[in-house]
C-alpha cells in the first residue's frame, strides 16, 4: 500500500542513523531494561491521559507534549525504536488537537516509517493506519477509497494479531459503514456480519448501532423486511441497555423509512415521531432537520398536511445558513404540504425562498428531483405551463443520469396532466401510456423481487422440511426396533432395581438418622461459638471507639495548650506558627472525632469531612462574606491511613489561599473538588481565583513548610502532585483510593442498594 509522507530533515537524519545501526537498534530494543521501558510508557500514558481529557485546553496539550518529548528524548538516547515510534505517534495526536494538520501528519508519517520497519510493531502499525485514516473524509471519492484502504490494512493486521477481539470487531463495523457510504452493499453487509459474529462471541450486548446499520443497508438492497428485522433487534438492544443517545434517533428514522417502503405509513409516522423526541432530547439539530423532513413527508402521505407544516416550520426556526441541503429539503417538503392543501400562494413563497440556491450549490440528485417535482406540480396548479415544462426538463436531465424508473414515471405523469390542462389530448394519452408502462414495469420489478425472495425462502424451508421428515422416519424406525428390546430389558431391570432400592432405602434411612444426630451436635457447637464471637465483636468495636475518643481528647488537650501558650506570646511570627499548628492538629482531631461518632470505624466520608474542615477554617480566620467557598465533592469513603495526610494537605492548601491569594481583591472564591476518575483513582483539586503563583515559581525547589508538607504527604500517598496558575492557583493531586478494611462498599453504592 502506497502512502504519501512529508519527512523533514530531522526525520531523514533519524532514519539514516537507524539504518547504519540497524542490528544494534534491534538489539537495544530487546536489551532495554524493564525500568527504562516502564518509565517511557509512563510518560506516554500520562500524555494520552491529558490528550483524552474533555475539551482542547492549552495547558493540557502543553503538559501532554512535555511528557511525550521527554519520552522521545529518552528513547532516542537508548536507541529504543518502539519508544521513538510511539512518541512520534502521540505527538501527531497533540498537533491534531491543536488543528495543526501539517505537523500532525508529519509526525504520524515518521511513526509509520518506524512501525513498518519491524514485524514486532505490527499492532502499532495498525493503530497508525487507523489514525491516518481520520485525515481523509467521506465526501470525496478519492479520499473515501484511501480511507477504506487504510482500514483494510489495519484489519488484516488485527486479524493476524488479535483475532476475534472487540478491537477487530470495531474496525470491521467502521469499514462496513464506509462501504455503506460508498453504496457497496455486498461488502458492507459482509463486514458488518463479520463484526456481529465477533461481538456475540465476546458476549458484547450493546449491538444497537450495528443492527441499525445492517437494517439500513438491507433496506437499500430491497430486502426491507430483513432490514426491519434488524432494526427491531436494534430497538430491543437500545431499550435493554437504556440507550437514549443519537443512535436511537437514527434507529427510529431508518425504521420509519422502511415502514414507508412497505406502505405502512401510519406506523412510519409513529416511529418518525419517536426519532424526533430522541433527537431533540440530545440537542442534535442536524438529526432534527433530517427527521423533520422525513416526518413531514410521512404526514403528507397520510393526508395530514397541517401537521407536516407545523413540524417543518419548527425545524426551519433552528436551521443555520450553512445548512443549505437541509434548508432546501425542508422548504421543498413545505411546498408539497401546501400543494396538498391547494394553497398555491404559500407554496410559491417557499419556492421563491430556495429557487436561487438550487443553481448555486451542488446537491444530491434526490434533493434536486424532489425540488423540481414539487416546482413542476406548483406551476401546473398555477397554470404557468411554460415554467412547468422547464421543471420537467430538469427532471428528465436527472433521470437520464440516474435511470430511476420511479422518477421517470413521475415525469410522464406530470406531462400527462400538463397536456390534459393544455387541451392536447393525443399528447396526454401518449404520456399517460408511458406512465402506465413505467408504473407496471416498476410494480413488476418489485413483484419479481419479492417473488424471488419468497421462492428462495420457500425452497429453503421445503428443503429443511424434507431433511427433517427423513430424519423423523429414520428415528421412528430405530425407536420401533429398540422398543421391543427396551420392554424386555425393562422388565428384568425393574425387578433387580426394586430389590436394590429396598436395600438402598433401608441403608439410607439408618445413615440419615446417624447424620442428623451428628449435625445437631455440630449446630449446637456453632451456635455457642457465634454468641461468643458476637460478644467479642461488640467489645472490639467499643474498644476501637474508645481509642479514637481518647486520641481526639488528647489532641484537643494539645490544641488547648497551644491556645494557652499563644496568650503569653507577643511575637506575631510565633503566634502564626502556633495558629497553623493548631489548625493542623484540628484536621487530625476531626478524623478521630468522626470515627468515634460514626458507626463505620474503618473509613471517613470525605464530603462530610471537607465540609466540617472548611467550616472550622472559615470561623478560625473570620473570613465572613469576604471569601466564598464552593466545593464539588463526591461521597467517597477513604481509609484512615489516607484521610489524615489528605486532611493536612487540604488544611495547608486552603490556609495558604485564605492568607495570601486575595490581597486587595474582591469576589474571592476558593473551590474544592473531589472526583473519582476511574473505579479507584481519585483527583483532588483546591483552586482559588486570587493573584496566582509568581512566574518563576517551581514547587520542586520551594522550601516553605506548607509546600514541603503538601509535597511530602503526596509522596507518602503515592500520588501525583501538580501546581499551576490558571485564573488563580490550582493544586491538584491524583491518587489511588485504598479499599477500606473489611471490603466496605462505596457510600454511593450503599445508597443505590438502599433505594433499590
Amino acid at each position: 500500500m502506497t502512502r504519501i509522507r512529508k519527512i523533514n530533515f530531522v526525520g531523514i537524519l533519524l532514519n539514516f542513523v537507524l539504518l547504519l545501526n540497524g542490528s544494534t537498534a534491534i538489539a537495544q530494543d530487546s536489551a532495554i531494561s524493564q525500568t527504562d521501558s516502564i518509565t517511557i510508557a509512563k510518560w506516554l500514558k500520562t500524555a494520552e491521559l491529558y490528550l483524552n481529557k474533555p475539551g482542547e485546553l492549552d495547558p493540557d496539550l502543553r503538559f501532554a507534549e512535555k511528557n511525550t518529548r521527554q519520552a522521545l528524548v529518552f528513547s532516542e538516547k537508548l536507541i529504543y525504536k518502539k519508544g521513538i515510534g510511539q512518541s512520534f505517534f502521540t505527538l501527531s495526536k497533540v498537533y491534531r488537537e491543536r488543528k495543526d494538520q501539517k505537523k500532525a501528519k508529519d509526525y504520524l508519517g515518521r511513526s509509520i516509517e518506524i512501525f513498518t520497519s519491524d514485524a514486532s510493531f505490527r499492532l502499532a502499525e495498525a493503530d497508525a493506519d487507523i489514525e491516518l485514516a481520520s485525515y481523509y473524509g467521506i465526501n470525496d471519492a478519492g479520499d473515501l477509497e484511501k480511507k477504506i484502504a487504510l482500514y483494510r490494512h489495519a484489519i488484516d493486521i488485527l486479524s493476524e494479531k488479535l483475532p476475534n477481539s472487540i478491537k477487530l470487531a470495531d474496525q470491521l463495523k467502521y469499514l462496513g459503514d464506509l462501504y455503506n457510504v460508498k453504496e457497496d452493499n455486498i461488502l458492507a453487509i459482509e463486514k458488518l456480519k463479520q463484526a456481529l459474529i465477533i461481538y456475540k462471541a465476546n458476549n458484547f450486548y450493546k449491538l444497537q448501532d450495528i443492527y441499525c446499520l445492517l437494517g439500513a443497508v438491507l433496506n437499500r438492497t430491497g430486502a426491507s423486511r430483513d432490514g426491519l428485522k434488524y432494526l427491531l433487534l436494534a430497538e430491543k438492544c437500545a431499550l435493554k441497555s437504556g440507550d437514549s443517545t443519537s443512535t436511537v434517533a437514527t434507529l427510529y428514522n431508518r425504521m420509519g423509512i422502511i415502514y414507508n417502503s412497505l406502505n405502512q405509513r401510519a406506523e412510519a409516522s409513529k416511529v418518525f415521531e419517536k426519532a424526533m423526541r430522541y433527537a431533540r432530547r440530545n440537542h442534535d439539530n442536524d438529526a432534527v432537520m433530517i427527521i423533520s423532513a422525513n416526518l413531514g413527508w410521512s404526514y403528507i402521505r397520510i393526508n395530514e398536511a397541517n401537521k407536516a407544516i407545523v413540524t417543518l416550520k419548527e425545524a426551519l426556526r433552528i436551521i443555520t445558513p450553512q445548512d443549505t441541503g437541509h434548508y432546501i429539503n425542508l422548504n421543498t417538503t413545505l411546498m408539497e404540504a401546501y400543494l396538498q392543501k391547494r394553497d398555491v400562494d404559500n407554496a410559491l413563497k417557499y419556492n421563491d425562498a430556495i429557487k436561487s440556491l438550487i443553481k448555486q450549490f451542488y446537491l444530491y440528485d434526490f434533493l434536486l428531483m424532489n425540488y423540481h417535482r414539487a416546482a413542476a406540480r406548483l406551476f401546473l396548479m398555477k397554470k404557468d405551463f411554460k415554467e412547468c415544462k422547464v421543471q420537467l426538463g430538469a427532471m428528465q436531465t436527472i433521470t437520464q443520469k440516474t435511470k430511476n424508473i420511479h422518477d421517470m414515471a413521475g415525469v410522464e405523469e406530470i406531462y400527462y396532466r400538463l397536456d390534459s390542462a393544455s387541451n392536447r389530448p393525443w399528447e396526454a394519452l401518449t404520456h399517460f401510456d408511458r406512465y402506465k408502462q413505467l408504473s407496471d414495469s416498476l410494480n413488476r420489478r418489485n413483484h419479481d423481487r419479492e417473488l424471488t425472495q419468497l421462492q428462495i425462502q420457500y425452497k429453503t424451508e421445503k428443503k429443511d422440511m424434507d431433511i427433517a421428515s427423513l430424519k423423523q422416519k429414520a428415528a421412528l424406525q430405530e425407536r420401533t426396533l429398540n422398543s421391543e428390546k427396551l420392554v424386555r430389558n425393562l422388565s428384568i431391570a425393574g425387578m433387580l432395581l426394586f430389590i436394590m432400592l429396598t436395600f438402598v432405602l433401608l441403608g439410607s434411612y439408618r445413615l440419615k438418622q446417624k447424620t442428623n444426630r451428628e449435625l445437631q451436635s455440630k449446630q449446637n457447637a456453632i451456635n455457642g461459638q457465634n454468641l461468643s464471637l458476637k460478644h467479642l465483636l461488640k467489645e472490639r468495636e467499643w474498644l476501637i471507639k474508645e481509642v479514637h475518643h481518647r486520641v481526639k481528647n488528647n489532641l484537643q488537650i494539645v490544641i488547648s495548650l497551644l491556645d494557652s501558650q499563644s496568650s503569653f506570646l507577643v511575637d506575631e511570627n510565633a503566634l502564626e506558627v502556633l495558629r497553623e499548628s493548631r489548625h493542623r492538629m484540628h484536621s487530625i482531631s476531626l478524623v478521630h472525632q468522626k470515627l468515634y461518632q460514626d458507626e463505620n470505624l474503618t473509613g471517613i466520608n470525605i464530603k462530610e469531612y471537607i465540609s466540617e474542615l472548611i467550616g472550622f477554617l472559615r470561623d478560625s480566620f473570620g473570613t465572613g462574606k469576604n471569601i466564598s467557598f464552593e466545593y464539588d465533592v463526591e461521597e467517597l469513603l477513604f481509609d484512615v491511613s489516607q484521610i489524615v495526610p489528605l486532611g493536612l494537605i487540604l488544611n495547608e492548601a486552603i490556609t495558604n489561599s485564605i492568607k495570601y491569594a486575595f490581597k486587595n481583591r474582591t469576589n474571592c472564591l476558593i473551590t474544592v473538588r473531589v472526583k473519582e476518575i476511574t473505579e479507584n483513582d481519585v483527583e483532588i483539586c483546591i483552586a482559588d481565583n486570587g493573584c496566582g503563583l509568581p512566574p518563576d515559581f517551581d514547587f520542586n525547589n520551594c522550601s516553605t513548610l506548607g509546600m514541603n508538607i503538601i509535597s511530602g504527604l503526596t509522596r507518602q500517598l503515592q500520588g501525583e502532585l501538580s501546581i499551576f496558575s490558571a485564573n488563580g492557583t490550582n493544586i491538584c493531586i491524583k491518587l489511588q483510593r485504598l479499599k477500606t478494611l473489611g471490603g466496605i462498599k462505596d457510600i454511593r453504592h450503599e445508597k443505590l442498594n438502599r433505594e433499590a
